[in-house]
C-alpha cells in the first residue's frame, strides 16, 4: 500500500546518497493494531524537484512511501517533496556538500595526430 506523509528528514549520507526520513505520527491510530511505521528509507533517485537529488537533515519534506521491508526502516520512500517547495536554491556549486566531483585529463603524446 502507498501512502504519503509529511516528515522530518533525520539523516543524509551525501557519499552514498541516501537517507532516513522521520515520519509525522499518525493522530487517532488503533493501539491495537500493530506500531505504525515510524521511519523510511530514502534513495536520492526519489527525490523530486531538485537538479540534485539531496536532503538536509531537519528539512520538513512530504513522502510517498511503500511498506516495503528496509531493515531497520519501517518502509522505503518512493518519491519525497520538500515541503517548502525548495528546489535547491541556485546552482550547486563543486564545494557544497553532498556534491560528486570528477575531472578528466587528457594529454597528447608529442607527434600524434588526431
Amino acid at each position: 500500500m502507498t501512502t504519503t506523509t509529511p516528515g522530518t528528514v533525520r539523516s543524509w549520507n551525501a557519499d552514498d546518497g541516501w537517507g532516513v526520513v522521520d515520519l509525522d505520527p499518525v493522530v487517532g491510530g488503533d493501539p491495537g493494531l500493530p506500531a505504525p511505521v515510524r521511519d523510511v528509507w530514502v534513495h536520492f533517485g526519489a527525490i523530486v524537484g531538485r537538479d540534485v537529488g539531496y536532503l538536509v537533515p531537519g528539512e520538513r519534506v512530504s513522502v510517498t512511501w511503500d511498506e516495503v521491508p528496509h531493515p531497520p526502516y519501517g518502509g522505503q520512500a518512493s518519491a519525497v517533496v520538500v515541503a517548502d517547495g525548495d528546489s535547491g536554491g541556485g546552482p550547486i556549486e563543486a564545494s557544497d556538500p553532498g556534491v560528486m566531483n570528477s575531472t578528466l585529463t587528457i594529454e597528447w603524446d608529442e607527434g600524434s595526430t588526431s
